[in-house]
């Protein structure tokens, strides 16, 4: 409503209304708000109808048309028969937003549901019906981080600043509560979010000299340094990180390096590959022809590779390289093992 009272200001400075004008111009706005998008916009007779009906207010149409020119040559309505609120998103955009909140897992139960609230207060009448998923806010899995946006915080201006931090990492113990694992120093280069998860994309030397993937719900505190970070390029074989490549080489997020690999995926299933590994890859020509499959090659991330197989092992066959062929042998005979008697 804030919008509302400011509006109302400047009609009364320019004007010299009196409240009840100010309070015509509040009540149109505020129609338009509940009855109309730029999709939906509504009429001077509907307008005048809601005015009735919600505030007992009987307005004259050339009155009202008056007010309606007054508003949009301010910029707040547009249209000219039919009529909306200017910058108002409309029901598919704010559903987008709303969906985006409800279904993301960086945020609490809380925190989405106090959004939610803060995007439509005063939500379109068509809208209202098509909200019922937000009931189901507590069954989707959420971060349980309460110190998150803190630490997004903390990072942001790290980042900014192009200072190490200091860390100290989560997990979850057997019976579901948070604890705390020994902090780590670590070189913050971007924050990204995949699959409804934010990770920070970082240099660290825990496990030798690599770039890491580390979710930030799993960080519980983070503290700035006054030492200038160690560039991306030193954990990276002395290249550039280039995070088009990387992301696109890292679906599943996992740290570790990046691979050529062959694989022979079935023709009717190449969408499966594309969905996750996007569209960089080569044919080999020679299977191109009546066959069921294709036989491609592309870089990706070994670990990315090595689950993505596990999940599409019955449409794809790994060809090269044996290293990682011999890594899947070994996991399907162990599973083999546990479920033969």
């Amino acid at each position: 409503m804030s919008k509302f009272f400011d509006i109302g200001s400047v009609i009364m400075r320019r004007k010299g209304a009196v409240s009840v004008s100010i309070g015509l111009e509040l009540k149109i706005m505020e129609i338009l708000e509940i009855h109309s998008n730029s999709r939906n916009p509504i009429y001077q007779r509907d307008i005048q109808y809601y005015l009735w009906t919600d505030y007992g207010m009987n307005i004259h149409r050339h009155t009202l048309a008056v007010r309606l020119s007054y508003l949009r040559d301010e910029g707040y309505v547009s249209g000219s028969r039919g009529y909306y609120l200017k910058g108002k998103l409309d029901e598919s955009e704010l559903r987008a937003v709303i969906d985006c909140i409800l279904y993301g897992r960086q945020f609490s139960v809380e925190v989405a549901r106090e959004i939610i609230e803060k995007l439509c207060p005063k939500q379109s009448i068509r809208l209202k019906g098509k909200m019922m998923n937000i009931q189901y806010l507590q069954d989707i899995s959420r971060s349980e981080n309460e110190y998150m946006y803190a630490v997004l915080d903390e990072l942001d201006e790290a980042i900014g600043s192009e200072k190490r931090v200091l860390i100290v990492p989560c997990t979850y113990t057997i019976f579901g509560s948070f604890k705390d694992k020994p902090a780590i120093i670590v070189d913050p280069y971007f924050i990204v979010s995949d699959k409804s998860r934010y990770y920070l994309i970082c240099g660290t030397n825990e496990h030798g000299l690599q770039i890491e993937n580390r979710r930030i719900d799993r960080i519980r505190k983070v503290s700035k340094l006054d030492e200038t970070r160690i560039p991306a390029e030193h954990y990276n074989h002395n290249l550039p990180l280039d995070m088009r490549i990387y992301l696109k080489e890292h679906i599943y997020m996992f740290a570790g390096e990046s691979i050529n690999i062959r694989l022979e995926v079935k023709k009717h299933r190449i969408g499966d590959f594309i969905d996750w590994f996007g569209k960089d890859y080569h044919i080999e020509q020679d299977s191109i022809g009546e066959g069921d499959s294709i036989i491609i090659r592309t870089r990706v991330n070994e670990n990315a590779a090595y689950y993505w197989l596990q999940q599409y092992g019955e449409i794809s066959t790994l060809l090269a390289p044996e290293k990682l062929r011999n890594r899947l042998r070994t996991y399907h005979t162990a599973m083999a093992v546990k479920y033969e008697s």
